[in-house]
């Protein structure tokens, strides 16, 4: 017969057998659900394979003067709703053009098919007058820069996340410091104990950095590659109002020479723009000046001054 300690020992054997028991059930469930994942990131890098052989062997002779799109109609897989519809619209170098519109009238979609991340249901996208499938895709690559809303926030040191712009430029401090300065973010790198090689984030150590300090470090990783063209998808949306007013004094000097694309919510940025095109339903409704289109008194005039009105103070206020 055992004793009381030959008990304790028992149960206690069976409750660590049991935590052991779970800890594998939690592993084994989480192993095939990885797997799941897994299966899929095969799938999806299969896909690209797939379509980067499909992709032409053209050269880019020179720099990139025009991109353009004609008939261009776009729907996501597995979705009916067509996102784009029948879009023509010629970009050339040495112009900003802007896009606006309402949330989900295709905006960022319309960017990505201009890079050549999404291919076109309908239509083509064409650079200096070639189908962009004809060309190596490394090859546009090298001359597209691009920032997005959902811009990267790396934990790696500031040089990294500007350098990962252009990352053979990852030990050129010239340049890496001539990008911050243009994008604004110069004295987030001047604050730091170790500069250009601050390691960022705190999961490892480092500061955090604020919304709008994020964002004018990936503004400067857009700007470090020296390409001919530039796409800026809400590039001061987490910007304070003196922040913003900086990036409009540089705004100039940042898209010098280039094709830009600039898409805003906000119309003191837009106003930067040499024409501004305005996407309703996934279509082009309206195109022009700032002013010929506030004359015009279409869409883009309604949303405008609605935008304008949040920051006029009520006559009724008013002393």
């Amino acid at each position: 017969m055992g004793t009381a300690g030959d008990l304790v020992m028992a149960i206690v054997s069976v409750q660590s057998l049991n935590s052991i028991l779970a800890t594998i059930g939690n592993n084994y469930e989480a192993m095939v659900e990885n797997s799941r994942f897994m299966e899929k990131l095969r799938a999806l890098l299969d896909q690209v394979k797939a379509r980067e052989r499909q992709r032409g062997v053209a050269m880019l002779e020179g720099s990139i003067t025009t991109v353009e799109v004609a008939g261009l109609g776009f729907s996501y897989p597995g979705n009916n709703r067509q996102v784009l519809h029948g879009i023509d619209l010629k970009l050339r170098r040495g112009e900003t053009v802007a896009v606006v519109g309402l949330n989900g009238a295709g905006k960022t979609t319309l960017a990505k098919l201009l890079l050549g991340l999404y291919a076109a249901k309908e239509g083509q996208v064409l650079v200096n007058g070639r189908n962009i499938l004809d060309y190596q895709p490394g090859v546009l690559r090298r001359r597209m820069s691009c920032i997005f809303q959902d811009f990267g926030r790396f934990f790696l040191t500031l040089r990294e996340n500007v350098a990962v712009g252009d990352i053979e430029r990852v030990a050129d401090d010239e340049a890496i410091w001539g990008a911050l300065s243009t994008a604004g973010a110069a004295e987030v790198a001047g604050r730091l104990p170790d500069g250009l090689d601050a390691q960022l984030g705190r999961r490892f150590g480092g500061p955090e950095l604020s919304g709008g300090e994020w964002q004018k470090v990936a503004l400067a990783r857009a700007l470090l590659r020296d390409g001919d063209f530039l796409i800026l998808d809400e590039p001061s949306a987490a910007l304070d109002a003196q922040a913003e007013y900086d990036l409009y004094l540089k705004f100039k000097e940042m898209v010098k020479g280039k094709i830009c694309l600039l898409i805003s919510h906000r119309f003191t940025t837009v106003r930067m723009a040499d024409r501004i095109v305005v996407l309703d339903g996934g279509r082009i409704v309206e195109e022009g000046t700032h002013i010929e289109l506030l004359d015009k008194g279409g869409l883009y005039a309604t949303m405008y001054h609605q935008q304008a009105d949040r920051y006029r103070e009520p006559e009724a206020n008013r002393s």
